[in-house]
């Protein structure tokens, strides 16, 4: 899951807390506020909404003629992906999105 080359190898441990800190923790943060596990900003979440926005975005732009998120070969920041781009039905993403897929 981690590629034994060594840049590879720190690239996809990079990725992988990409995705843990700016996809998968501001979708946290938007459920808890939706389930009342945390409490309402009073601006719908508009902070959260906008790191995803602009994460979405970069992730956009990286993944043009990619399959994978590092490398040749499925690895750990794959994994770390899964699905987090499906998963937000109810959240009005401005940026064109045409290269990334869940």
């Amino acid at each position: 899951m981690i590629p034994s080359d060594l840049p590879l190898a720190a690239e996809t441990r990079m990725w992988d807390r990409f995705f843990d800190n700016y996809v998968s923790y501001p979708q946290g943060r938007l459920v808890f506020m939706a389930i009342g596990r945390e409490p309402d900003d009073g601006k719908g979440g508009a902070a959260w909404k906008s790191m995803l926005e602009t994460s979405y975005a970069l992730l956009d732009r990286r993944m043009a003629g990619r399959t994978w998120a590092v490398g040749e070969n499925f690895s750990l920041a794959d994994c770390a992906a899964r699905l987090r781009a499906g998963g937000q039905k109810n959240i009005r993403l401005t940026a064109r999105l045409s290269h990334i897929t869940a």
